[in-house]
């Protein structure tokens, strides 16, 4: 994922966080090159059709929130099968984590982030958005002390998703009772979470804690939380008043609204009466200073004769006792319903079936249950088909799902110390196998089918593959080959070698006189094998060079154990890189490791073309002895 770049825009540079709903990025946008945090929503949510519809209407709808307790939105998107949010980038801690270090904190300072949480809310509140997860790890603090609520809208785009699963939406410790029954929810859930942030705030616990999600959320349904000032002494009663106002179950005795709440917490601390609130005396009643007053004649009623009021005292009577029949008849007039089936039903789907008819659901007991999922129902009481009185309460067991486990690190170990470890972890060993290992020890567990760290259900099967230690070979006989050929085939072995060279009279230069590792022995992979090689006779005789190519004369040479020589010498072309001569003579025997030098021709010379015949002027063939005379006559002037 790192280093992707989204529509060719946001370029991801590190993760800096991780959730169950998403993972955030640290980004760079390229356009307005600024650093940004991207949220991308987790895979399987991403493949939900429902959720893709959902997290395009909330994120538009989110984009116009703008508010300084906020974190801003600035763009959303997809890029393949990848959602994504942009958001403003704000270094700082999120309260959980200054709540770690810092908690509990003081009562100014948790009206104060309370009341900043608060203004949050109204603003989305108003947009008609509901957080739905209202946590301690949504609450980012900035370096400049700013606070800002982050996450609003991705709850209620992930809601059809979770809810159809069987999933509780929002984070176990934080989610109002409606949440956990799977209800419809308003603002005043995000008042109930709230009303838990304050709680952990103020005392540094949560108010409710259990083994897993499950429970916690039934504790949110059925249990009252422990007032705060059982955990803290100094704690202002207005401000727990608050606190417990936020947490009750029922949605209609909670703050309508953020912004009523933030007005309580601000008279929180000072005890501050209500604007429009009268003052209201309480008489004190003491007998000793009661008089008789005198009461005026003209007050008096008038005088009402005896029998009269004998009749209408014994019509009274009648009246009372007729109603009083009445009364008694109907309240002893009771309604039976047939106890519907609710095993295997969700909670949410299990208490509004019985709401239909009448009657309620309690919950009394949950249970690991490998055939039932979590957070639906195991059995019930009564049993469906019998008689209850409209009111009364089914008792419901709920089941936790498979009891799951961590899968130990069993590379390394025997299989009897595997055992051990499996046993445990509640979990079991399946299929054992064997196979060779050049880094595994024989007998120590090499593999393993699911990888440390992983949770499985309890008793499951974990096969394993146990090293033979380093494959073996058998060791193939390479005596009287070459050394190139030898070194091949041990190469298809898996062996390794290495050279050693000797004079031996009897085999020629370059064969393998012996080997190391007898031949057909059984020895490791990777064994090495040390081959010995002829070097020839002590003495050699020099065989004739002369005319061979200089590179395959040399070669010849030195395999016989000789030192060459080369020496370039001018030639014509055609006796280019061939041997002219050599020294010694062939066929002269020298000690092992003399030098031969072979002169060879570099083809520089250039052959010279014969010279052109000339015709000699002819002679006049005169006696022996004989030569004309010279002419004495003047020549004639022409």
């Amino acid at each position: 994922m790192l280093q992707r770049t989204l529509n060719k825009r946001y370029k991801l540079l590190r993760k800096i966080g991780t959730g169950g709903m998403a993972d955030v990025y640290l980004a760079e946008d390229l356009l307005l090159d600024r650093q940004v945090a991207i949220k991308i929503m987790h895979p399987q949510l991403a493949a939900d059709p429902t959720f893709v519809e959902r997290f395009k209407r909330e994120a538009r709808a989110v984009a116009n929130l703008q508010h300084q307790n906020i974190v801003n939105v600035f763009d959303w998107g997809a890029d393949e099968e990848i959602y994504y949010l942009v958001m403003e980038y704000l270094k700082g801690q999120n309260l959980k984590d200054f709540l770690n270090s810092r908690a509990p904190l003081t009562p100014d300072t948790v009206v104060d982030i309370a009341s900043k949480i608060c203004d949050a809310l109204t603003e989305a509140h108003d947009h008609e958005i509901v957080h739905r997860d209202i946590k301690p790890q949504n609450i980012i603090l900035t370096e400049n002390g700013e606070l800002k609520v982050t996450d609003f809208g991705i709850a209620r785009a992930v809601s059809a998703t979770m809810t159809r699963t069987g999933s509780i939406l929002g984070t176990a410790h934080y989610i109002s009772p409606e949440q956990a029954l799977g209800r419809k929810v308003d603002v005043t859930s995000d008042i109930y979470s709230l009303g838990v942030l304050m709680y952990e705030m103020l005392t540094g616990d949560l108010p409710f804690r259990g083994d897993n999600p499950i429970n916690i959320a039934m504790k949110h349904i059925n249990e009252d939380p422990l007032p705060p000032s059982r955990l803290r002494d100094d704690i202002p009663p207005g401000l727990e008043r608050v606190i417990m106002k936020a947490l009750n179950k029922d949605p209609a005795y909670r703050y309508p609204s953020a912004a009523e709440m933030k007005e309580a917490l601000r008279r929180s601390l000072t005890m501050e009466i209500p604007p429009g609130t009268e003052t209201m005396v309480i008489p004190t009643y003491r007998q000793d200073q009661e008089e008789t007053a005198a009461i005026p004649t003209s007050l008096r009623p008038a005088t009402i004769p005896s029998w009269l009021g004998w009749s209408l005292l014994f019509v009274a009577l009648l009246a009372l006792a007729g109603l009083g029949i009445w009364t008694a008849l109907a309240l002893t007039r009771v309604e039976y319903v047939d106890v519907p089936t609710v095993t295997g039903l969700s909670v949410p789907e299990a208490q509004q079936k019985l709401e239909d008819v009448g009657l309620d659901l309690k919950i009394v007991d949950q249970k690991p249950n490998h055939t039932v999922p979590a957070g639906h129902i195991i059995d019930q009481d009564p049993l469906a088909g019998a008689r209850a009185r409209k009111g009364d309460a089914v008792n419901v067991t709920i089941s936790l799902g498979v009891e799951t486990t961590k899968i130990p690190t069993l590379i390394g170990l025997t299989i009897d110390e595997a055992k051990e470890e499996l046993r445990k972890a509640e979990l079991q060993l399946g299929s054992v196998s064997h196979a060779p290992s050049s880094s595994v020890a024989a007998g120590k567990i090499m593999r393993q089918s699911v990888d440390p760290g992983i949770t499985v259900s309890k008793r499951s099967p974990i096969d394993v593959v146990v090293s033979q230690g380093v494959p073996k070979v058998i060791m193939p006989d390479v005596v009287g080959l070459s050394f190139e050929d030898a070194a091949a085939i041990l190469d298809q072995y898996g062996l390794k070698y290495s050279r050693e060279d000797r004079v031996d009279d009897g085999a020629p230069a370059g064969e393998i006189i012996s080997q190391s590792s007898d031949p057909g022995t059984e020895v490791e992979k990777g064994t090495i094998v040390t081959l010995v090689v002829s070097l020839g006779p002590e003495s050699v005789q020099v065989p004739n060079q002369v005319g061979q190519k200089a590179a395959a004369a040399e070669g010849k040479l030195r395999k016989l154990g000789l030192e060459v020589n080369l020496i370039s010498v001018p030639s014509p072309p055609d006796q280019k890189d061939l041997v002219i001569h050599q020294d010694p003579q062939p066929g002269t025997t020298v000690p092992r490791g003399s030098s031969v030098t072979l002169h060879i021709g570099d083809g520089t010379v250039q052959e010279q073309p014969p010279p052109e015949e000339t015709q000699p002027p002819p002679e006049e063939t005169q006696p022996p002895g004989q030569t004309e005379p010279p002419s004495e006559e003047p020549q004639p002037a022409p």
